[in-house]
């Protein structure tokens, strides 16, 4: 899962286009390089609702140490540019966007 900087470098090198994709609202990011991801709005789920449908909040790597039962995370809603990393507690429901080094493809 992505660092706290890695979410930072998506902000702060990175093209957000808010649109759809397969019916989702959400981010197209463009690298520097022309590679692209697409961040959907995702929600938040506690038990067994998603509220917050409208904007997206993704898990980073980090814990916020030394309580090992709250870990850091990335949101954004209306614009990129305002988000928010931030913390709360891992029982609540957030999403991953897997990272890969690509020597090991």
């Amino acid at each position: 899962m992505p660092s706290r900087k890695d979410w930072e470098e998506l902000v702060e090198k990175c093209r957000w286009l808010r649109t759809r994709v397969a019916g989702m609202e959400g981010y197209l990011v463009t690298g520097p390089n022309d590679n692209r991801i697409f961040l959907p709005f995702t929600g938040i789920r506690y038990k067994n609702e998603i509220t917050n449908r409208d904007a997206g909040y993704y898990w980073t790597s980090e814990l916020a140490i030394p309580n090992r039962t709250i870990a850091y995370y990335y949101y954004f809603k209306d614009r990129y540019d305002e988000e928010i990393i931030t913390r709360n507690d891992i029982c609540t429901g957030r999403a991953i966007r897997p990272i890969c080094d690509k020597t090991y493809l």
